[in-house]
Formats: structure tokens, sequence, C-alpha cells
């Protein structure tokens, strides 16, 4: 009996020329289907190297996305690049070490797509392996709440992780018979306490917010 499962946690290096690909697609000057096409070559490229490499299961390396936990921004409307919104994550030395957010949350969340309807497809009929999709935490999404630019959409931020609660949930049950995994719970962040009192000045109670990292796979359960 074989007591192990051997698998990519999801994400593989994008290859240069998606990279570059995508910076001229954002700046309209590719075509839809020439970039999708791209995109297509990079998928069939982690799907080899996984074969190659005896893998249990295999991911489309999340090829399509433009960070892991992008999905949301990109299959969804209420998403605007905002200046200056970062990632307050530790102090050392007296220094704050921080990084940009890509995206803040602008008006009310309204679904386009499914986030990984796309992958899933072109994945699974492209490999006779088992496969995997990866959806990130909830919480995930605290990250593009912004103080005094997101509350214009959503009352609160508890509001807000209800939407994409919601919205996780349902692609929880779109990928029910597949192998899912949740990205980034980050539990350590919550017992640190620089990120706790910075998640505190955005508005979200730390206490509470260890509960929504499972909310998400509570598939027909109620809030």
């Amino acid at each position: 009996m074989k007591y192990y499962r051997a698998d990519v946690v999801g994400s593989m290096l994008r290859p240069d020329y998606l990279l570059q690909a995508r910076e001229t697609f954002a700046a309209g000057n590719l075509a839809d289907a020439e970039f999708k096409g791209i995109e297509d070559q990079a998928v069939d490229g982690c799907i080899a190297i996984q074969e190659r490499a005896g893998v249990d299961v295999v991911t489309d390396g999340e090829m399509r996305r433009n960070v892991f936990a992008s999905q949301l921004a990109q299959a969804c409307e209420g998403f605007a690049s905002i200046p200056n919104s970062q990632v307050d994550w530790f102090t050392v030395d007296g220094r704050v070490e921080t990084s940009p957010v890509t995206v803040g949350l602008v008006s009310k969340l309204r679904r386009k797509r499914h986030l990984s309807s796309e992958e899933f497809v072109y994945l699974r009929a492209k490999t006779a392996f088992s496969t995997k999709m990866t959806i990130p935490s909830p919480t995930m999404y605290a990250y593009y709440w912004v103080p005094g630019v997101s509350n214009a959409a959503y009352p609160t931020p508890d509001a807000y992780l209800d939407d994409v609660t919601d919205i996780l949930k349902d692609e929880v049950a779109e990928l029910a018979r597949q192998y899912i995994q949740i990205d980034a719970p980050e539990f350590g962040m919550l017992i640190d306490e620089h990120q706790r009192a910075w998640f505190a000045r955005k508005g979200f109670d730390p206490d509470r917010m260890i509960d929504w990292r499972f909310r998400a796979t509570r598939v027909g359960a109620g809030r």
C-alpha cells in the first residue's frame, strides 16, 4: 500500500516568455487569442515536467494567474490598482518591512466567471494523471481591503469577507470532485503581535480571523 502522495505545491516558476507576454498583453499590444496560446504553452510545459518527474497529482502551475492569489481579482469586478497600498509584514531592527499589494477593493464584488474553470478544463484535457486545483484562503483577501477606500463598497471588513467566502464556497462546490488545495492559511500571522496590530488597524478582528480560513470549505453550510 502506498502511504504517501507526491505533488507540487501548486505554483511553478513562470517562464520568461510568459512574463514578457503578460506585460505586453497588459499594455494592449497582444491579442487575447495569442496571449491564451502562450499561456497554454506554459501550462503544457508544467504538465510535462510533472509527468516526467512521476508525481501522483499534477497542477497547471498556476500559469494563468498574475500571482497565486489573483484568481478573485481576475474573475470578479470590484478591484483596481491603488497607489501606495502595502502589506506591513514585520519590524526588523526598528525598520518596518513592507511589500506592495497589486490591487485593492474599490466596489462591491461581482463575479464574471468561476475562478478556476479555464484552468481545470484545460488541465483535465491535457493529462491522464490525477489533477489538483488550488484556491486561496479567504483571508488572503484581507490584504486587498484598503481602509478609507474599500468602506465605500462594504460597511465592514467582515461584510466583505462574507462575500469573498461565498464566492470561494461556490468554487469549492464546483470543484468538489477534484483534489482541492487551500493555499496560505497563514496561521502564524495571527499569533504575531505586529501582524495582529496591522490587521486590527485595517478593521479586522484578529481573534475571529482564524475561522474565515475554514468557511470556504464548508460547502452548503450557513455563515
